[in-house]
């Protein structure tokens, strides 16, 4: 017999009906275990209070309330995020006191003690989550690009044509680090039915700034983020002459 349950709910953003929704589950919970139910909110982006409570107000009178603990992952102590294990690891690069060597530890922590689809998972929220002071080529010395790439979430999301996850993930990266030109970015992303563009751009949103983050959006199907190759000169008819010559 279960003794307690324990709610943990992962939220980008506070949200208005954010209460509501905890005391929807929680009540299920309870209905469905019998059993208490503790649950704990925990923020990813920073906004939101530091209590969550649901409240039934009559009149001016509060007939029911139910509070709910908050984790704000930006405040949280990374040092004490990698000793909680490889999963609380992965949202080292959330908290503001984060360093790159706190990141490398935390990649070298989640490889060392998972594997599969769990460790390329958890590599990949490492690195698409990482803080946005730091260079592409610096986090690529933290975690391989290549391993990331080839995450099995991916491919799995590729091979079953499930492309809802990542684009859901795509849309709350890009509101997380682009909130400036979020509209705009909603739209061309919401309209990507291609995992793998999907992919890529996920891979790049904390990388680049609002205005290229937006030309990478709309660049055509196929092409490439590097540099285009340039066509040779074509020779000058006088050119072509004087070699006939």
């Amino acid at each position: 017999m279960l003794g307690k349950v324990a709610l943990y709910g992962f939220a980008m953003r506070y949200r208005k009906d954010l209460e509501l929704r905890c005391f929807e589950y929680a009540a299920l919970l309870v209905m469905c275990f019998r059993v208490p139910v503790l649950t704990t909110v925990v923020l990813v982006e920073k906004s939101g209070p530091r209590e969550v409570a649901y409240q039934e107000v009559l009149g001016s009178r509060v007939v029911h309330e139910r509070r709910f603990d908050v984790v704000r992952l930006w405040e949280v102590d990374p040092e004490r995020a990698l000793r909680l294990g490889p999963g609380a690891a992965a949202l080292v690069g959330l908290a503001e006191k984060t360093t790159l060597r706190l990141m490398r530890r935390a990649a070298r922590k989640i490889q060392r003690e998972t594997e599969g689809v769990l460790q390329s998972g958890l590599l990949f929220i490492l690195l698409a989550l990482g803080p946005r002071r730091y260079t592409a080529g610096e986090l690529a010395g933290v975690i391989p690009k290549e391993t990331v790439m080839a995450g099995s979430l991916w491919a799995e999301a590729a091979r079953e044509g499930r492309i809802e996850g990542a684009r859901e993930l795509c849309l709350d990266l890009a509101r997380q680090h682009h909130p400036g030109v979020a509209d705009r970015a909603v739209r061309l992303i919401e309209a990507c039915s291609d995992v793998k563009r999907l992919h890529e751009w996920a891979l790049q949103a904390h990388q680049l700034s609002d205005s290229a983050f937006l030309n990478l959006l709309t660049e055509p199907s196929g092409s490439t983020s590097g540099p285009r190759a340039r066509r040779a000169p074509r020779p000058s008819r006088k050119g072509r002459a004087n070699r006939s010559a």
